[in-house]
């Protein structure tokens, strides 16, 4: 499991211009985006909510109402606990 994003070429520079490669790049970088997400955050099985607990400063846990749960883990969040 990788905690970064894939390495790949600068597309500022003037020597890639090729659309095909800036797209396969872009690709590849929300398919790591989207497996981070998926490990961070949970579905409660009795709210129904996403969860996901912050460690940054105080630890505390965050619901979002609108968001898609396919993939996510199913875990009580502390409300329900």
């Amino acid at each position: 499991m990788h905690n970064h994003p894939p390495k790949c070429h600068n597309f500022d520079t003037k020597k890639i211009k090729n659309p095909s490669i800036r797209h396969k790049f872009l690709k590849q970088l929300h398919r790591w985006d989207a497996k981070t997400t998926d490990q961070k955050l949970k579905v409660c099985p009795s709210c129904k909510l996403v969860w996901e607990l912050i460690t940054i400063g105080k630890l505390r846990c965050e619901y979002y109402t609108d968001f898609p749960t396919y993939g996510k883990q199913r875990v009580l969040c502390e409300k329900c606990f």
